[in-house]
């Protein structure tokens, strides 16, 4: 699927694993080795996302060459907070560091100052934490977050139920701001089916160009696509479904994104206007903070209800 055309002639609809980690904190791998992997999922980007730190990211940049094959780097960290609050950061080359929350809205300014995008990683693991879940409202309010990662191959390790309700309070709290809407594995090594690749975000973009990833975060233009052929082979796609019953139901992968993205994928993959194509995707997609629209069981049948 990688780089697969869209309308407008200088981009494509590309493929991001926007959540790895490597030696440079807890992950097992370093990050020429990440880029490696990403080019044998077909990944045209990476985010090796340290924790507190870019150095990975920029060493995986300093490797990159734009004339070669496999994924670009973006620059990026995984900031953490309080009560487990964690944010992605994407787009910059300064170390943000651990914060408290009090600090929080001054460092995200200064980050979106100098051009970064800011994504709430893995809501599942805040949702028995009061305090981070506040923190997070309040910043996406405030305009402070312009994203949520969605799926990670680290929703399947909480506890059942865990991000079922993350996606209901998304829903609910978050998604009438018209956020980016994000996947990637959270890949630290090989250990319990956290593959590069098994969660994906889809952007529009021009290949090896990282500040088209950012500006696609920016823009709220992005979807979070679950890889179900990973999800087999390590063992995840029941818990996959019995998680999202109600919520998506199809014969093959899952995507989140909204009305418009949707549209621009159905054309990048061939279906008909306005209508999930059933040989690529179970679907769900979101406008509630507007329409309430929701696409479920978009299966054998192509129906859709809302």
């Amino acid at each position: 699927m990688s780089g697969v055309s869209i309308t407008d002639s200088f981009t494509s609809l590309l493929v991001a694993d926007a959540h790895l980690h490597s030696t440079y904190s807890d992950g097992k791998l370093d990050p020429s080795e990440l880029l490696l992997l990403g080019g044998t999922r077909g990944l045209d980007l990476v985010a090796i996302t340290d924790h507190n730190t870019t150095a990975g990211s920029l060493a995986a940049f300093r490797e990159w060459r734009p004339d070669q094959t496999g994924p670009c780097p973006v620059p990026a960290q995984e900031i953490s907070t309080e009560e487990r609050l964690h944010l992605l950061v994407y787009g910059l080359q300064m170390d943000l560091g651990a914060v408290k929350f009090d600090m929080l809205p001054s460092l995200l300014r200064r980050a979106l100052d100098f051009g970064g995008a800011v994504v709430l990683a893995h809501p599942w693991s805040i949702q028995e934490r009061p305090g981070a879940l506040a923190a997070a409202e309040d910043l996406a309010r405030v305009g402070l977050i312009q994203g949520v990662e969605l799926i990670s191959a680290a929703m399947f390790y909480e506890e059942f139920g865990s991000w079922r309700r993350a996606f209901l309070w998304y829903r609910e709290r978050l998604a009438h701001y018209g956020l980016a809407m994000l996947g990637g594995s959270d890949f630290h090594d090989h250990s319990q089916g956290y593959a590069i690749g098994i969660a994906r975000t889809l952007y529009r973009g021009r290949p090896g160009g990282t500040g088209d990833f950012v500006a696609a975060i920016l823009a709220g233009k992005t979807a979070a696509w679950i890889d179900e052929p990973l999800l087999i082979e390590h063992g995840l796609a029941s818990r996959f479904r019995r998680e999202t019953t109600d919520l998506a139901d199809g014969p093959r992968e899952g995507i989140f994104a909204s009305p418009d993205m949707l549209t621009e994928i159905h054309t990048a993959m061939g279906g008909p206007s306005g209508r999930m194509d059933p040989k690529f995707f179970w679907g769900l997609g979101r406008n509630w903070g507007h329409c309430g629209e929701l696409w479920v069981n978009v299966g054998d049948s192509g129906s859709e209800s809302g």
